[in-house]
């Protein structure tokens, strides 16, 4: 599903949420694309509006990939509540996650 947080009149953030194969209670986060530039404090907020969005259409936990290198998303994750459960390899990328 795709899902687009709004600030006042203006969408801060868009991206997507697919529930997990086999467990439709858990739900992936991901293709999140920020409308603002870095520093405004807008993803903290948009993320705590997502979090919240997908609690209220009743999923128990949501999870997403983060490349390591990404300081501010990481950031972001951390100062609104969340916790890093595994890191890994993308084969694909060779990007730390």
């Amino acid at each position: 599903m795709r899902l687009v947080q709004h600030i006042g009149t203006q969408a801060t953030f868009s991206g997507e949420a697919t529930p997990l194969p086999g467990c439709p209670d858990i739900v992936v986060s991901h293709g999140v694309y920020s409308h603002y530039g870095k520093g405004t404090g807008v993803g903290r907020v948009a993320n705590l509006l997502r979090t919240r969005q997908l609690r209220d259409l009743g999923y128990s936990a949501v999870i997403c990939t983060v490349n390591a290198g990404n300081s501010a998303q990481l950031k972001i994750l951390r100062d609104t509540g969340w916790h890093e459960t595994s890191a890994f390899r993308n084969r694909r990328t060779g990007s730390d996650m």
